[in-house]
């Protein structure tokens, strides 16, 4: 894993070093309750762990294991994201590559080193990457492929009041314009002057934009 940096003025990124070795992150680190950054990553190995630091230099990361070869009991873990609850835990939310068509959770109590088992839970996915965080009205969502029968073919909006329990889950409006079956995946999305703007890519070649 590695990281570029330029002035704002340049439109060079040079490489400015090394963050971790045999490491994929997915997402950028985040600030953890107590000043600390934190992301999580995946090895060649599919080992899940969370790094925490970044605070004394560039490569100065804590690895604290999530799901290991180990104790991966039933499940192909990839692409995690986490957040914090208003309880001061943090939770991990994990893809799952075998098939169970379900998100996987787990939850750490002391601002990531230590995690507990991932279980699966009742939210589906069709095996894709999703996206989620806190919006400043208070409440979590996820944008994601949630339908498994339709696959990468239908995007879904979920929201939750408490960051763990999602009660509210709708089917994105993506007018295709035409009659061909279009796959859409890898979302993003982002607040801005009041609005939810969802980014995502239709059939890996383009990328879209949701107001």
């Amino acid at each position: 894993l590695q990281a570029f940096s330029a002035p704002r003025a340049e439109s060079v990124w040079p490489l400015k070093g090394m963050v971790a070795n045999d490491s994929i992150n997915n997402f950028p680190p985040k600030l953890l309750p107590n000043g600390q950054w934190m992301m999580i990553q995946r090895d060649s190995s599919n080992n899940t762990s969370s790094l925490i630091g970044g605070l004394a230099g560039l490569d100065d990361w804590q690895l604290s294991p999530i799901i290991t070869q180990t104790n991966q009991a039933g499940i192909s873990p990839d692409e995690p994201l986490w957040w914090d609850l208003p309880s001061g835990a943090l939770t991990a939310l994990l893809r799952d590559n075998s098939n169970s068509y379900r998100l996987f959770r787990s939850f750490s109590s002391d601002n990531g080193l230590h995690w507990t088992i991932p279980v699966q839970t009742n939210f589906p996915g069709a095996t894709s990457k999703f996206y989620g965080f806190r919006t400043s009205k208070g409440y979590w969502l996820v944008v994601s492929n949630a339908n498994p029968a339709a696959g990468r073919q239908e995007l879904y909006l979920s929201t939750s009041l408490d960051g763990l329990t999602f009660t509210r889950m709708a089917k994105l409006a993506i007018d295709a314009g035409d009659t061909i079956a279009h796959t859409y995946q890898y979302p993003h999305a982002l607040e801005q002057d009041g609005t939810l703007l969802i980014a995502v890519s239709r059939d890996k070649n383009q990328i879209e934009l949701l107001r």
